[in-house]
């Protein structure tokens, strides 16, 4: 999408480049333990805490890598990066939560005006 709107922008892991970017995405698929293991083997918790807490360099993260943001997840032992006071909660498909939840891609077809997809 990027591309699309001729932002110019670069995939990387190379700390250089992350220190030298304007703006940041920490895009993520997958588990939360697997992602914060993959930003700890790459030495990169310390070098993101940095730009984004210290340097308030502008951060958006993507489906896990917003995940990541939180202190933590019910889907994970690991700890999240903390950035987001809050934990991440799977949805609950048991029956037995009654209330209402939301969200904009929809895990179930619903017939919702709206487009947000009701559980």
């Amino acid at each position: 999408m990027l591309k699309k709107i001729g932002a110019q922008s670069s995939i990387s892991s190379d700390p250089k480049t992350i220190k030298g970017a304007e703006k940041l995405i920490l895009p993520g698929v997958g588990a939360f333990d697997n992602g914060m293991k993959n930003l700890a083997r790459r030495d990169l918790i310390e070098l993101l805490n940095t730009q984004v807490l210290d340097e308030k360099k502008p951060i958006l993260g993507l489906c896990l890598g917003m995940q990541l943001f939180t202190r933590a997840s019910e889907e994970g032992e690991m700890k999240g990066l903390g950035w987001i006071d809050a934990d991440t909660v799977r949805f609950k498909f048991d029956g037995k939560d009654t209330t209402q939840k939301n969200t904009p891609h929809g895990l179930e077809h619903s017939s919702n005006p709206s487009g947000l997809t009701r559980y």
